[in-house]
C-alpha cells in the first residue's frame, strides 16, 4: 500500500544507447493480464449494486464512484476464483495475487491505494437482479467495515464482479483512488556501463552505513578492523551525493559524477574511508518509457525508483507527464512510482533478470 515518504535530493534520469538483442521483441508493453471476457459476471446484478452504492453515497453527500473496468476485471475474477476453489476471504490461495491490490494489478489498475468488499449469498427466494443487488448492499451496509469502504470519501472508482451458480451468489466491490493514473509503459533492450565503487577503511566494531542520496544503500560489518562495501551505479546518471558513519551519523561526505571520463569521486569530508577504487563494467538491462497522468496544477512531481527520487517531472497543463529510466539487472525487482505531496505511489515492476515478455512482473505481496 501507499506510505509516506520525504525526498531530500534529486538526480539525473539515466539514458543510453537501447539496441535489441536478437531474437527478442523490439518492445514489449505492459498489458492487463485479465480481461473482462475471461469472467462473464452478472452484468444486471453488477450495474444494481454500483447504482445502490453511488445513490447511498449520494445520500451522505459523498461524490459517486466511478465505474473501472480493471477494477470490474478484479471483482469477477476474485468471486469466480472464491466460487472455483471453494473459499471465502479477501486473501487468495495463489500467492501471485493473494491481495486485492495485487489482483487490481493483473487487472490493469496500477495503483497503489485500493479497498474490496466481499460477499457470499444463497437466498432461493432473491429472483432478480434487483433483488439480488438490494440484498447484497443491505449485508455490507449491516458491517460496519463493509460499510466504511462504501462511504469512504477518498474512493473515487469502484469495480463490481458477481458469480452465480447454483442458488449460490459471490459479489466482489473492489474500490481504488488513483491518485497518478498510468497511461502507458514499454520496455526496450539497453547496454550501457556499470560503476562500481568500491569503499574500504578501518573501523573496530561498529557497522559502517553507505547513503546514496541520503538513503541507506549498504551496511558493511568489520572485520579483524577493516570494513569493505560495494556500491554499483549505471554509467552516465548524474552524480549521487555518498555518505558514510556509523548509526545515523555521517563522519563521510563525497560526490561520485558518473558523467565524467572516466567517473570521478570528490572527497568533501574526510572520515571513515581510507581508500576506494572505482571500476566499468558492461551491463544488460531494460529501457523503460511511460506515460501517466497527474491530478491538474501539481508542479512538485518526482519520478521514484526503488524509494529514491531520481527525477524531477514537470506535467503539462492537462497533467500528463512522460519520463524514461535505464534498469540495469539487480537482485530484486525495481519499483517505479511517483510522488505528490510527499506520497509515494509505485506504478509498475520490473526484473531486469528476466527475458522482455516476462520482465513486466506483479505487484509484491
Amino acid at each position: 500500500m501507499g506510505f509516506r515518504y520525504w525526498v531530500l535530493l534529486v538526480v539525473l534520469c539515466w539514458t543510453v544507447a537501447l539496441p535489441a538483442l536478437a531474437d527478442e521483441p523490439a518492445t514489449i508493453a505492459l498489458q492487463a493480464r485479465w480481461a473482462l471476457a475471461d469472467y462473464p459476471g452478472v452484468p444486471a446484478v453488477e450495474a444494481e449494486i454500483l447504482k445502490l452504492t453511488n445513490t447511498e453515497r449520494q445520500r451522505h453527500r459523498l461524490p459517486p464512484l466511478s465505474a473501472s473496468v480493471p477494477l470490474q476485471v478484479a471483482a469477477r475474477q476474485h468471486s469466480t476464483e472464491m466460487h472455483a476453489r471453494k473459499y471465502f476471504a479477501h486473501e487468495s490461495p495463489v500467492a501471485e495475487w493473494r491481495r486485492p491490490w495485487q489482483r487490481a494489478y493483473f487487472a490493469g489498475h496500477w495503483g497503489e491505494q485500493v479497498g474490496e468488499n466481499i460477499l457470499m449469498l444463497q437466498d432461493a427466494s432473491l429472483t432478480t437482479p434487483q433483488a439480488i443487488a438490494a440484498k447484497c448492499h443491505e449485508l455490507w451496509m449491516g458491517s460496519p467495515r463493509h460499510r466504511e469502504n462504501i462511504l469512504l470519501p477518498r474512493w473515487t472508482l469502484l469495480g463490481v464482479g458477481v458469480f452465480q451458480h447454483d442458488g449460490v451468489i459471490y459479489a466482489t466491490q473492489v474500490f481504488a483512488a488513483p491518485v497518478t493514473v498510468l497511461e502507458s509503459a514499454t520496455l526496450t533492450r539497453a547496454h550501457g556501463e556499470l560503476v562500481h565503487l568500491r569503499l574500504q577503511g578501518q573501523q573496530a566494531k561498529d557497522d559502517i552505513n553507505i547513503w546514496v542520496n541520503r538513503q541507506r544503500a549498504h551496511s558493511a560489518t568489520p572485520q579483524r578492523g577493516a570494513w569493505q562495501a560495494e556500491i554499483t551505479l549505471p554509467r552516465h546518471s548524474g552524480t549521487y551525493e555518498l555518505l558514510a558513519g556509523t548509526g545515523n551519523t555521517a563522519t563521510w561526505r563525497a560526490q561520485l559524477d558518473t558523467d565524467r571520463e572516466p567517473p570521478a569521486l570528490e572527497i568533501v569530508r574526510p572520515g571513515l574511508v581510507a581508500q576506494y577504487a572505482i571500476t566499468l563494467a558492461p551491463f544488460t538491462g531494460y529501457r523503460l518509457a511511460a506515460t501517466a497522468r497527474v491530478p491538474k496544477g501539481k508542479r512538485d512531481v518526482l519520478l521514484v525508483r526503488d524509494k529514491m527520487a531520481v527525477a524531477s517531472l514537470t506535467p503539462d497543463k492537462h497533467g500528463n507527464i512522460a519520463f524514461a529510466l535505464v534498469l540495469p539487472p539487480q537482485t530484486q525487482p525495481y519499483a517505479i512510482g511517483i510522488a505528490l505531496d510527499g506520497l509515494i505511489e509505485n506504478l509498475l515492476f520490473v526484473d531486469a533478470l528476466l527475458p522482455p515478455e516476462q520482465a513486466f512482473r506483479g505487484r509484491p505481496d
